[in-house]
């Protein structure tokens, strides 16, 4: 994959040729269906409500394409590796046009779910008075961003953006009951906030990226239990369940 074009090159192991291949049939089927690519991007189903939802975080025409390519590469995730002829390159080509739209406007209506919850969560995400409780404001608003970075068109599965309106619904939960209580509150705080400083400590020195994820999603799930249990998680969380996997997580990190 050299961007606009790809070349043929000689790798000393088949892990490293299968990795190449598989990221240069992705890039040929990026410039073969780059015209159906611009369609799809366009109808996208991205309403009003969703697009001013995004307008403080980036581009609406980078999100639109974002969410194409995204859909793009869960068609051919496990079919990349697989061409080694021209006819099984058409054959996949053909196979990626014809679900390309259906995929990518099903990843928007995704996306538009998670942005219409950010409009309407986002204005209760403010002290009510200044100077109240600006910390913990303060982590709510930090939160947001996490879960909203500017390249979550491409970077936030499908199945995450399901969770999307649970996590904003306890995100609202927790800015209601904290005026009531704001010591609670932030005592739960400091837990998750420990969690998510150590995970970040030790992003850069894990070579296998699985493991760090799923402990970056479920200290998001941890956080729906700690300020809005009601509202119930994905899967089993604790803070005991996540220290001992942090930790495990650490040591491998430290060699």
């Amino acid at each position: 994959d050299r961007g606009d074009h790809v070349d043929l090159v000689v790798f000393e192991t088949s892990a490293d040729a299968d990795g190449a291949h598989a990221a240069g049939i992705r890039r040929l089927l990026l410039l073969r269906l780059a015209d159906l690519r611009r369609r799809a991007a366009r109808q996208l189903p991205i309403d009003a409500k969703a697009q001013f939802g995004w307008a403080s975080i980036g581009s609406l025409d980078a999100l639109r394409a974002d969410i194409v390519d995204h859909a793009l590469t869960g068609l051919i995730a496990d079919a990349a590796s697989r061409p080694r002829s021209l006819a099984a390159f058409e054959a996949l080509s053909a196979d990626v046009g014809d679900g390309l739209i259906r995929a990518a406007n099903q990843r928007a209506l995704l996306i538009s779910a998670a942005l219409a919850a950010l409009a309407q969560t986002s204005p209760t995400l403010s002290p009510p008075l200044m100077g109240f409780a600006v910390a913990n404001f303060d982590d709510l608003r930090t939160q947001l961003k996490r879960l909203f970075p500017d390249d979550m068109g491409r970077s936030v599965t499908d199945a995450r953006l399901a969770d999307y309106p649970r996590y904003l619904k306890a995100m609202a939960l927790r800015a209601e009951r904290l005026q009531h209580d704001p010591r609670k509150d932030q005592l739960r705080m400091l837990v998750a906030q420990d969690f998510e400083a150590r995970l970040g400590a030790i992003a850069d020195r894990i070579d296998d990226q699985r493991e760090w994820t799923a402990l970056r999603w479920l200290i998001e799930e941890l956080r729906v239990s700690l300020f809005a249990q009601e509202l119930g998680t994905r899967e089993p969380v604790s803070d005991k369940r996540i220290e001992k996997r942090l930790r495990a997580l650490e040591l491998v990190a430290s060699f």
